[in-house]
């Protein structure tokens, strides 16, 4: 407990932290004519006021607001519209509770209703919003509460053969471009979107991504950095992908018209026509780091490459193998084993 000094006008004052706001602490004066009377002053505050965990009797609306507001010049613009989205229908069983009287047991049912009909992944995200409201505007409050399970997440990887045939249904579509792209740099669709030709350089054969083009809060198209700074980077393209980019004619100054949706709205359909099982766009991500792992191209290559900022998030996100790869080594294995236990088996027959 903050204690009591005394002032030049006799009287004494107690200054109480009651949270942070921009990045600076924020503090509660109390004054009376004794020093005890001005630490019982800041002591009740600090009792009413939920045993020191809030600096102003905000909501959890409130607070939630406040924390976006305060991040909003610095997060994606998506992650802004996301945070807003989650504010409106993810915490609306607490959402006009004082923060000062919220208890973990509010929380915990929230978090479990929210539970139901969601991801533990989704779950945890609107969880990361509300946890940092809190830290930020109830710092002295804990939050502690179970979250659902994580659950293995089965990654789909594109064969060789399906994209082969996908690449022979696009040819010479609009959609050429953002799909090999994606199939043979593993780019993002933001990263694609926010392409420019100025970044392509066809006789080094090489491309800059510096830029990524998004929605905004207001659903608009706007363009911002990188996801991360590793993110912007210089890469090799192939042959094939050189080629292609020579016959897309230059009109305007980003590789592709198409938005985001509607390369991944075409991108579904071909896989439908196709008769190719459902994969999202960004699993042609996975599969250009799924080839270079099979390939045993080293992990710090790859995460340079897809613009990682470690070689942990190759391990983690993409730590895994193509089915078709995985049968080869599997057959590799076993015959590796078979010849060195040829004679042991000999004897046994």
């Amino acid at each position: 407990m903050a204690k009591a000094k005394k002032l030049p006008s006799g009287n004494w004052n107690v200054k109480l932290f009651v949270g942070k706001e921009n990045g600076k602490r924020v503090y509660k004066s109390f004054t009376a004519p004794t020093k005890a009377e001005a630490e019982l002053m800041a002591a009740r505050y600090k009792l009413e006021c939920g045993r020191g965990r809030c600096r102003y009797d905000l909501t959890v609306g409130e607070a939630i607001d406040k924390y976006i507001a305060s991040k909003n010049n610095i997060l994606s613009p998506t992650t802004i519209r996301e945070y807003k989205r989650s504010r409106g229908s993810d915490f609306a069983s607490i959402i006009d509770i004082p923060i000062s009287k919220i208890t973990n047991n509010d929380v915990q049912m929230c978090i479990n209703a929210l539970s139901v009909n969601h991801s533990p992944k989704y779950v945890k995200n609107a969880y990361g919003l509300l946890s940092a409201a809190f830290k930020t505007y109830c710092p002295d409050f804990r939050l502690n509460v179970l979250l659902p399970q994580k659950k293995k997440s089965n990654i789909s990887i594109p064969s060789d053969e399906e994209i082969k045939k996908l690449l022979e249904y696009v040819k010479g579509k609009e959609e050429e471009v953002p799909i090999v792209l994606g199939a043979f740099c593993g780019l993002r669709r933001s990263e694609i979107v926010g392409l420019k030709w100025d970044c392509v350089d066809i006789k080094n054969g090489t491309i800059t991504i510096k830029e990524a083009r998004v929605r905004g809060e207001n659903n608009e198209v706007v363009s911002k950095s990188t996801k991360t700074a590793t993110s912007t980077r210089t890469i090799k393209i192939n042959m094939y992908v050189i080629n292609v980019l020579k016959n897309t004619p230059r009109d305007g100054e980003y590789v592709t018209k198409l938005s985001g949706d509607t390369i991944y709205n075409r991108f579904t359909r071909a896989l439908k026509l196709l008769e190719i099982k459902h994969y999202r766009f960004h699993d042609l991500r996975h599969y250009v780091c799924s080839s270079m792992l099979a390939l045993n191209i080293p992990k710090n290559y790859i995460a340079a490459y897809l613009g990682h900022g470690s070689e942990r998030m190759v391990e983690t996100v993409y730590g895994h193998i193509m089915k078709d790869k995985k049968n080869e080594f599997d057959k590799r294995l076993e015959e590796h084993f078979a010849k060195i236990m040829q004679h042991e088996m000999q004897h046994i027959k």
